[in-house]
C-alpha cells in the first residue's frame, strides 16, 4: 500500500478482495484488513471463503488481492522492475 500511495493512486479506485477460510471470522479479518490498508468498506469486494485449512500455520487473517485498473501505472511498475532486473549482475 505504501508503494501505491507513493505512486499517487486514487484510493477510491482501489479494490481489495479478501480470501479467508470458512473457520475464520470474516468480521475480524475485514477489521484487520481495513486497519492494515487504511481503506474504507467501499474499497472491499465480497470476501471469498475457502474450504477449511489444515495447515500447521494458517494465516490468521487470510490474504488480500489489491486491484487498481490503470495501464499507465502497470507500464510504470513494469519499467521499474525491468530497471531493477538490469542492475542484477
Amino acid at each position: 500500500m505504501r508503494y501505491l500511495r507513493a505512486k499517487g493512486v486514487d484510493e477510491k479506485r482501489l479494490r481489495i478482495r479478501m480470501v479467508i477460510h470458512v473457520q475464520d471470522d470474516e468480521y475480524e479479518c475485514k477489521r484487520y484488513g481495513k486497519g492494515a490498508t487504511r481503506l474504507e468498506d467501499c474499497n472491499f469486494l465480497p470476501t471469498i471463503m475457502k474450504s477449511p485449512s489444515f495447515s500447521r500455520k494458517p494465516l490468521p487473517f487470510g490474504t488480500v488481492t489489491i486491484r487498481y485498473n490503470s495501464v499507465e501505472l502497470l507500464r510504470q511498475i513494469n519499467r521499474e522492475i525491468s530497471e531493477l532486473v538490469d542492475r542484477i549482475p
